[in-house]
């Protein structure tokens, strides 16, 4: 510049664009604690925030703030959301945490609200949500931060709800849960506190998986926070203990963790790209694992994150291929298959050599 100086602009700082609350600017994001985030069939991208649901509207580069009014029995039932999961009618549910579960329609934009009704075991066992899912049938799963996950079938309009007994070996691990899956055998996969638990629907039984110190092939920790399937029908898992992968033939797990190229060992995202890739959000940034290669590429806040720190469910990809994973700062959006990585290994160049912080010419062989 004339007069300025030199300065460096870091284009790998670029690939990752942000998306957080600005005070400055209107229709900004209302909360930069991102929970949960899903892309509907229109590019636009729903978020959970801790306080309100956010809809953001990419053709326009603006978002739209819905929170909770006391007042409106027709409205969001509670500001702090924890999940978002989308139909295939369009209607979105959306689990709160405190104001159990919400169905909203885009189109007539009413909220119509489940609540735990105390003695009413047809009711949603928890008004404090923690995620939400439909499965092949239509039926809409709900897992609870304390008691279990509950099932609504929404023709009967009645939920049915699993927990853990512990005289049951074949019910839910742990009453606490993160996530629920459908794989494409149709089997539902449930993570929890306590494990990981498949649930065979003819036979009505879990089937419990869980951390056993004298086995290198179970799961490599209880705390399970995301469950995905990927385009060769392997199942990943994610846990507070590194990523594992499920092998159906032996009924068991091989893991990867930090020792191993990941960039941390609590995994709370996954997604894959069209290379075939995987790509986890952690508490240390992004990883991204090579399924031919089996190696891993870490990203951090010096490329363009949000933050380090990543949070469980916030994670989704749009009809487009763009990814969004959220964290403790907004939540980053990009495509995958755009990130390119500077491999080139600057020489090594010394420009003196002191002794007692005084130069030495490297030629004067007396010293």
């Amino acid at each position: 510049t004339s007069g300025g100086g030199v300065n460096l602009f870091d284009r790998r700082s670029d690939q990752f664009q942000h998306y957080y609350r600005r005070t400055d600017a209107d229709n900004s994001l209302s909360h930069n604690l991102i929970r949960s985030l899903w892309a509907d069939g229109n590019g636009n991208i729903w978020i959970g925030t801790g306080q309100g649901l956010n809809l953001y509207i990419k053709r326009e580069n603006r978002f739209k703030t819905y929170n909770a009014d006391p007042g409106d029995p027709n409205g969001l039932s509670h500001n702090d959301i924890r999940a978002v999961r989308g139909d295939r009618k369009g209607r979105l549910w959306i689990g709160t945490y405190g104001g159990g579960l919400n169905r909203f329609d885009p189109g007539t934009g009413i909220f119509t609200r489940f609540r735990h009704q105390s003695g009413d075991p047809d009711s949603i066992s928890s008004d404090f949500i923690r995620t939400v899912y439909q499965d092949r049938t239509g039926n809409i799963w709900a897992g609870t931060r304390n008691a279990g996950v509950s099932r609504f079938d929404q023709k009967s309009g009645i939920f049915r709800t699993f927990r853990s007994n512990p005289e049951q070996s074949g019910s839910l691990s742990n009453d606490s849960v993160w996530v629920v899956f459908s794989d494409s055998d149709g089997y539902i996969w449930i993570g929890t506190d306590g494990g990981l638990n498949r649930y065979d629907e003819g036979k009505q039984l879990f089937t419990r998986y869980q951390y056993s110190p004298d086995n290198f092939a179970s799961l490599s920790n209880d705390s399970v926070r995301s469950i995905f399937e990927d385009s060769l029908g392997t199942l990943w898992i994610g846990t507070r203990g590194g990523l594992n992968q499920y092998r159906p033939k032996g009924d068991d797990f091989i893991y990867y963790r930090e020792k191993d190229g990941l960039a941390n060992d609590v995994v709370y995202g996954i997604l894959e790209d069209r290379q075939h890739h995987l790509w986890i959000s952690t508490n240390r940034g992004l990883s991204r694992f090579g399924l031919r290669t089996r190696t891993f590429h870490n990203y951090d806040v010096r490329d363009g994150l949000q933050s380090n720190e990543f949070n469980a469910g916030a994670y989704c990809q749009d009809p487009n291929g763009f990814f969004y994973f959220g964290g403790i700062n907004g939540f980053n959006g990009f495509d995958p298959d755009q990130i390119t990585d500077n491999d080139f290994i600057p020489p090594i160049v010394f420009t003196d050599f002191l002794i007692l912080n005084k130069s030495v010419p490297i030629s004067d062989r007396s010293v």
